[in-house]
């Protein structure tokens, strides 16, 4: 039975501006230049691929997940996550509210879902729920994930 069952985007989208696809595009073009005046015309391609691939993904629009909270676990798009794979949430309250739950992979270690949509009540109650099944246990967002959101993705 699913107790909870809201649709959450991927992440959060900013927009940027033609500026910002300026300036990767001359860090990119700078750094490939200099790798090609070390001799290093793959390391020169790389750069060149990566930036690329950095502005396609950043111009693309997050895709909505249906997320499903129930006492079997939490279900994020195609992806189950038992209680026992989880370690502690916490419910950010700030202009941007999210869920943060910590895992235990290695290589995935948050899984962080944007509750924005959710009224004060709904956290609420999914708050009351969720320390029924997992600890609730003070997390900031990890540091990668915080630099990322500060250049925009």
């Amino acid at each position: 039975m699913n107790l909870y069952h809201f649709r959450a985007p991927q992440y959060h989208y900013k927009h940027k501006s033609s500026d910002w696809y300026w300036v990767v595009g001359i860090v990119a073009i700078s750094a490939a230049v200099t790798a090609i005046i070390f001799n290093n015309i793959l390391f020169a391609i790389l750069i060149v691929l990566a930036a690329f691939s950095l502005t396609v993904h950043a111009a693309k629009k997050p895709e909505e997940h249906d997320v499903e909270i129930s006492d079997a676990g939490i279900t994020i798009g195609k992806y189950h996550f038992s209680y026992s794979t989880l370690k502690s949430f916490w419910i950010e309250h700030n202009a941007q509210p999210r869920m943060l739950i910590q895992t235990s992979r290695t290589f995935m270690s948050h899984i962080i879902v944007p509750v924005d949509q959710l009224s004060e009540e709904e956290k609420a109650e999914l708050r009351e729920f969720l320390k029924t099944k997992l600890p609730e246990v003070e997390q900031t967002e990890p540091l990668f994930e915080l630099l990322m959101e500060y250049l925009g993705f």
